[in-house]
């Protein structure tokens, strides 16, 4: 019996739930048939047609998608929210069971015809999304809609890629002034709370700021809210990708001063390195719009380092010149020589000079036209022959043996002036070899010099432009 009465008693109250239900969709229906009987979408929803229906304006920035500084365009997805009153659409709460919000198709009206002024049109998104407005008893109207807009955004690269940039939303009535539209932003800030974090921009604030401008057609002020959205660019991916290959590219042109003059790549690697830079910087202008008014600092430091690693390859080519110097190198000139006082230059000229003191007093006494004087006469030989004696079988003729003395001694002439011609072929052989060893030399101390002098620049100018942005 018990479970009986149960029973009875869950059954009443599903059939009153039902019925109540059924009420309530009679009271909603008959509260939209009954507000939209005589209802027009197309006037303006004030009894009073003098005043103005005043609109609030709230946004909701729901991700950053993309900002091309090459077309100047922002591609966002925004939460648009309207609130104003409509004094048509007004009900008492009690004669309906206390129904005080109803959900009505937002075509079915009057919407204040807010746009974006700086809006780019993209084919497949609708101007105006047809979504449901939320309308109260005492005539407040909520209409919110998602959409994704494309602006135009003035981007400076000045600083690229550590810029900050700042882009506007403006939002107007695009027919209605100010006398027939007042519009006003609902808070001084966006709403980002709803934001999802974009991988390329750091977002900063988004303000809303209400003008009232009169435009030159038109006597009537135009009441607009302006969205700054300031983002940050990220740049890890530029940092790893851009500038830490041009830093390497230009350290390793500039170690190419460390590289042995007759090793034959001295100079391909400056070129091939400056290759690589101009491909890099190629790359990074495909990036950005041709823009007059500012060279991006990446530009800047692309451009010093093409300009460090030309000035290098050139100065390889000089090197090189003083290294080889030619067949018949000459004396250095006194305004290079203070170059070659180094220890070990000096240590080892010494040495070559003083291990040999014989085959110096050798090349400074040589004169291949040096007159010996006139012949000596030969030696009285005995007639007395000696035992094994060959000369005493030349002593019976005289004239023979004087014949034979005066060719030994015309051979012994030729002999001396070719044994001169050879020292003095050698010494000037050892002149041409000490020359070119001092403009070896040379050439050795002008690479180190400028090893030096071009690390330094490209030191000091990588930190100057990109120093200031390292912790950023």
């Amino acid at each position: 019996m018990f479970q009986r009465h149960w029973s009875i008693v869950i059954a009443a109250s599903c059939l009153l739930t039902t019925v109540f239900c059924q009420q309530q969709n009679l009271n909603e229906a008959s509260l939209i048939n009954h507000l939209l009987q005589d209802y027009t979408p197309e006037s303006r929803p004030v009894l009073d047609s003098t005043n103005a229906v005043r609109v609030t304006l709230d946004l909701a920035l729901s991700q950053l998608i993309d900002l091309d500084a090459k077309r100047q365009e922002l591609k966002t997805n925004i939460w648009l929210r309207h609130y104003w009153k409509d004094e048509y659409l007004t009900w008492n709460a009690s004669e309906y069971n206390g129904l005080s919000a109803i959900r009505i198709p937002s075509n079915q009206i009057w919407r204040p015809d807010i746009v974006l002024y700086n809006r780019r049109f993209e084919e497949g998104y609708a101007d105006t999304p047809d979504t449901n407005a939320v309308i109260y008893s005492d005539g407040s109207v909520n209409w919110n809609y998602p959409t994704t807009i494309q602006s135009s955004c003035v981007v400076d690269i000045t600083y690229f890629p550590y810029d900050k940039q700042e882009c506007l939303l403006t939002f107007g009535s695009w027919t209605y002034d100010g006398f027939a539209i007042d519009l006003y932003n609902r808070t001084a800030v966006g709403d980002l709370n709803n934001l999802i974090e974009s991988e390329e921009w750091q977002m900063l604030e988004m303000q809303a700021v209400r003008n009232v401008i009169i435009y030159g057609c038109c006597p009537e002020p135009y009441p607009d809210v302006t969205y700054h959205i300031r983002i940050k660019r990220k740049s890890l991916f530029y940092n790893f990708y851009m500038v830490a290959p041009c830093i390497v590219l230009v350290l390793l042109a500039v170690l190419g001063f460390c590289l042995p003059m007759d090793s034959g790549e001295k100079l391909s690697l400056g070129i091939t390195m400056l290759l690589s830079l101009v491909v890099f910087a190629q790359i990074v202008s495909d990036k950005l719009p041709a823009s007059s008014r500012a060279i991006p600092l990446i530009g800047q430091f692309f451009g010093i380092s093409i300009v460090v690693v030309t000035l290098s390859s050139a100065a390889t080519v000089i090197a090189m010149n003083l290294h080889f110097h030619g067949p018949m190198p000459q004396l250095i000139p006194k305004w290079l020589r203070p170059l070659l006082y180094m220890r070990r230059c000096r240590s080892n000229k010494t040495a070559s000079t003083t291990e040999n003191p014989d085959l110096k007093s050798v090349y400074e006494n040589v004169n291949p036209t040096l007159d010996l004087g006139p012949v000596k006469p030969p030696p009285k030989i005995s007639s007395t022959p000696e035992p094994n004696d060959n000369i005493t079988t030349l002593s019976k003729d005289s004239n023979t043996s004087g014949r034979i003395f005066l060719l030994l001694d015309r051979k012994l002439d030729s002999m001396i002036a070719h044994l001169k011609t050879i020292v003095a072929r050698h010494y000037r052989k050892d002149t041409r070899d000490a020359r070119s060893d001092e403009w070896k030399q040379l050439a050795i101390v002008v690479d180190r010099i400028l090893l030096g002098t071009f690390m330094f620049a490209a030191l000091v100018a990588t930190a100057v432009l990109l120093g200031p942005f390292a912790s950023m």
